[in-house]
C-alpha cells in the first residue's frame, strides 16, 4: 500500500511540489521525533548547589472519603508518615551526595488535611515536630477568611490555599487560589441559579474565595517560586517581577477523574507550562500523576497514577 500511493503521488502531482510535500514531512516527523526523545529522557544534569530536597507525598485518598469526619486523624497521620518515610530517604541519598545541608521541601497536594490547618495550633504544633530544622512543609488547604477582609452580604468563608510552614510551626506564605473552577468551586450569578437549586461540586455550601495575590512568593531562604492550584496551571499570566521566580508548584486532586484520560491530560499541561515559562515545577496530585520536571519539560521523577507512595528528588533549579 505505501508503495501504490507513492506511485499515485507521482502520477498525480507535479515533481517540485511532490519534493516539497516529501521534505516537509521529513521536517516534521524528525522535529517530532527529536523534540520526543529531548522530552523523554530522564533530566541528568547536575543540581544547583542551592537546590533543595523534594519530598512530594501522593497519599491517594479516596474522594468518597476525604471529608468524612470520621476519617479526619487517618488521613493527617498517614500525611505525616509517609513524610517521614521521605524525610528518611532524604537523610540517606544527602549522606551519599554530600547535600546534607541543602533545605528540604516536603509537598503534600490540594486540600491535603479535611481541617483548617493554619487555624489548629496542635496540628501545626505536630507538623513542627514532624518537619527538621532545615526543612519546610509545601501543602494545599483550606482557610477562612480574615475577618477585616469579609466583604458585607458576602457568605462565602473559604480559600482554597498552598500553605508554606517551616519547622517551627509558622506559616510564612498563604497563597491563594485565584482561578476558581464554575460550578466545582462557586456557581456564577449564584444569586439568580442557587434558588433553582444549582450548587457547586465541592461539599462547601457557599464555595470559595478567589485569591489576588500572584507572587513570586518568598519563603525564608528558599528560591522565590510561584503557586497554582489545580488546573490555574493552565494559564500563562505572569505577575510583575516574574524574572523573581526560580521554580513553580502546582497541586492538585485529580482523584474526582478516576483511571480515566483527565489525569494525563492535566500532567501534561503542567509539563508544557514548564516548558513556556523555562522554569522547573514540581507537582503534587492526591491520586497521581505526580512529578518533578526540570525546565525543559524533562521528567525528572514521577508517581504513577493511583499509586500510594513517596518521590525523593533534587529541585532541579537552573545553575
Amino acid at each position: 500500500l505505501p508503495g501504490q500511493l507513492l506511485l499515485g503521488l507521482l502520477h498525480c502531482c507535479p515533481r517540485p511540489v511532490l519534493v516539497q510535500a516529501v521534505l516537509g514531512l521529513a521536517l516534521m516527523v524528525g522535529l517530532w521525533t527529536w523534540g520526543q526523545g529531548r522530552l523523554s529522557a530522564s533530566a541528568r544534569a547536575a543540581a544547583a548547589p542551592d537546590a533543595p530536597w523534594v519530598v512530594i507525598v501522593q497519599p491517594s485518598v479516596d474522594q468518597r472519603e476525604k471529608w468524612k469526619a470520621r476519617n479526619r486523624d487517618s488521613i493527617f497521620n498517614g500525611l505525616l508518615e509517609m513524610s517521614r518515610e521521605g524525610l528518611a530517604q532524604v537523610r540517606k541519598q544527602c549522606a551519599a551526595s554530600n547535600a546534607c545541608n541543602a533545605p528540604v521541601i516536603v509537598v503534600w497536594p490540594e486540600s491535603a488535611v479535611p481541617f483548617l490547618l493554619d487555624a489548629s495550633p496542635r496540628a501545626l504544633a505536630i507538623v513542627a515536630d514532624m518537619l527538621p530544622g532545615n526543612a519546610w512543609l509545601f501543602t494545599g488547604a483550606l482557610r477562612q477568611i480574615e475577618p477585616s477582609r469579609r466583604k458585607p452580604g458576602d457568605k462565602r468563608r473559604l480559600f482554597n490555599s498552598i500553605l508554606a510552614i517551616d519547622s517551627d510551626g509558622r506559616v510564612h506564605v498563604r497563597y491563594d487560589k485565584r482561578r476558581l473552577v464554575p460550578f466545582g468551586e462557586y456557581v456564577p450569578l449564584a444569586g439568580l441559579l442557587e434558588p433553582l437549586g444549582v450548587r457547586q461540586l465541592v461539599p462547601f455550601r457557599y464555595g470559595f474565595i478567589p485569591g489576588e495575590d500572584m507572587g513570586p512568593h518568598k519563603a525564608g531562604d528558599l528560591p522565590p517560586f510561584e503557586a497554582f492550584v489545580c488546573y490555574e496551571v493552565i494559564y500563562y499570566d505572569r505577575p510583575a517581577d516574574w524574572q523573581r521566580t526560580r521554580w513553580l508548584i502546582n497541586l492538585t486532586n485529580d482523584a474526582w477523574f478516576g483511571l480515566s484520560a483527565g489525569p494525563h491530560q492535566h500532567l501534561a499541561q503542567a509539563r508544557y507550562h514548564a516548558i513556556v515559562r523555562a522554569l522547573p515545577l514540581v507537582r503534587d496530585a492526591n491520586s497521581g500523576i505526580s512529578a518533578i520536571f526540570d525546565a525543559q519539560g524533562r521528567t525528572v521523577a514521577r508517581l504513577e497514577l493511583m499509586h500510594r507512595g513517596v518521590l525523593v528528588a533534587r529541585l532541579p533549579l537552573k545553575q
